[in-house]
């Protein structure tokens, strides 16, 4: 994650154009030059218990999500063809 004081976050208005959709969810963001991660925190307490069906099903969905967020600027990659 950035050092930098000035990074926005998710709670500054520009980042907030819409309704939350995951109330009290946490999100932990990291951009790297050579990577990025997401972990997701559900609210205290709180938990889904998933079959290994729905699992599967969850990760193929959280793929192709961040798959269409990072496609839009995979030419940015230094040596992309």
């Amino acid at each position: 994650m950035t050092d930098r004081k000035d990074k926005p976050t998710l709670d500054d208005p520009i980042s907030n154009r819409r309704q939350c959709l995951t109330p009290d969810a946490r999100y932990e963001i990291y951009i790297e030059p050579s990577r990025v991660s997401i972990a997701v925190s559900y609210p205290p307490g709180q938990f889904i218990d998933l079959y290994a069906r729905e699992a599967l099903a969850l990760e193929r969905e959280l793929h192709d999500a961040v798959e269409a967020v990072l496609a839009r600027r995979w030419h940015l990659l230094e040596g992309a063809k």
